[in-house]
């Protein structure tokens, strides 16, 4: 049996085990919502912070999404587990995803729902003390599992909160130090190139740097001191994001928009007013990331890759280049669903100043509750 993802015979203890690694940190004060599909795979991993699930206005609106997330995923059942010391915050939040999933008139049911506190784990309103002893099951036994034993081996990490799991990893100092030379460089070369070739070089830049991720994730090696991409093409990337066009560019070579080359026209549109119709196409792609009607689903390894990707690129940046950078990753983290990570990546970007349209974008979708397009348009289908 796999690990990582076959749990069908497996003890509560393994599940809970798998949870913390496949979300990369220990949840606190969450609930996570676990797709069992048919065989015992694990499926979709979705966590809300309890909090959020409680809240008078907008908890049923999250739990909503989150449910017509998880039903997505095609699930024989779901297994719901609440991480925290307050029963009463558990019961609600799991309630509130357990109402959710039967109001879209599924037949999903919620196989069990577990409460893993500071001290112990229990099935969660369980009052059976041959099944669920005061003060719960040792905790030891998550950690003493097979399973993450087997994760431990394989030489899987987990953070210890979601705080650590989202830091951005630093640059070496002198490769930041590069990078930040040349960043300053390239942005008072757009004049001597002009501006198409400025912007065709930048574009080049930034799939060099994507192409290099790539090729790290295939080595299972995506910290910034182990990709093979020249300091001096993280510098123009940085420099480059602070120019709308190229932003929009940039954004559009990830998006499932079926015409590789709209970004390099719309570069071209842009710069010498030649086969404007390219605007409007790039205007038009937008929609594929936010728009209910017709919002795409990303590829989840793609989408990762250019994530890390821009990381990567902020981390060898500061102000609006390292703002922007970390504005496109809190997106693509927003479009596969990462919430927790879109937040921060969000967060960090608008420390910088409140106007960077990406990041801002993201921070007010997550605040009222919003997921991208394609999340969306699933909840009206299930309905």
């Amino acid at each position: 049996m796999d690990p990582t993802t076959r749990l069908a015979a497996a003890r509560p203890a393994d599940l809970l085990a798998y949870v913390p690694f496949r979300l990369g940190y220990r949840p606190r004060d969450s609930v996570v919502a676990a797709s069992l599909r048919a065989g015992g795979a694990v499926g979709l991993v979705v966590r809300s912070d309890l909090a959020d699930l409680g809240e008078k206005r907008g908890g049923g609106a999250l739990a909503g999404a989150v449910a017509a997330h998880v039903l997505r995923d095609d699930p024989r059942d779901v297994v719901l587990v609440a991480y925290g010391d307050d029963e009463r915050a558990a019961l609600r939040g799991t309630d509130a995803l357990e109402d959710a999933l039967a109001e879209l008139g599924s037949d999903v049911s919620v196989a069990a729902r577990w409460h893993v506190t500071s001290t112990g784990y229990r099935g969660l309103g369980c009052a059976d003390p041959g099944c669920c002893p005061p003060g719960g099951h040792p905790l030891a036994d998550i950690d003493a599992s097979p399973v993450a034993a087997g994760l431990v081996y394989a030489g899987v990490a987990v953070a210890p909160s979601r705080e650590e799991a989202y830091a951005l990893v630093p640059a070496e100092p002198s490769r930041r130090a590069s990078a930040l030379r040349t960043a300053r460089t390239w942005v008072r070369r757009r004049d001597e190139l002009g501006v198409r070739a400025w912007r065709r070089a930048s574009l080049r830049a930034w799939r060099d740097v994507r192409a290099a991720v790539a090729a790290a994730d295939a080595r299972r090696a995506v910290q910034p001191a182990v990709v093979q991409v020249a300091a001096s093409r993280l510098g123009r990337v940085a420099a480059a994001l602070t120019d709308p066009i190229l932003r929009d560019a940039v954004l559009l070579t990830v998006l499932p928009t079926g015409d590789p080359g709209l970004p390099d026209r719309l570069v071209d549109a842009a710069s010498t007013g030649v086969g404007i119709e390219a605007l409007d196409e790039a205007i038009d792609a937008v929609g594929l990331l936010v728009d209910a009607d017709r919002g795409a689903a990303p590829d989840p390894d793609d989408a990762r890759t250019a994530r890390v990707a821009a990381e990567l690129v902020a981390a060898h940046a500061r102000g609006d280049g390292q703002a922007y950078a970390l504005g496109l990753a809190a997106a693509l983290a927003w479009w596969v669903g990462d919430g927790g990570l879109a937040g921060a990546r969000a967060a960090r970007a608008l420390e910088v100043g409140p106007d960077h349209g990406l990041a801002r974008l993201v921070h007010d979708a997550l605040a009222r509750g919003v997921g991208p397009g394609w999340t969306r348009a699933e909840h009206l289908a299930v309905r």
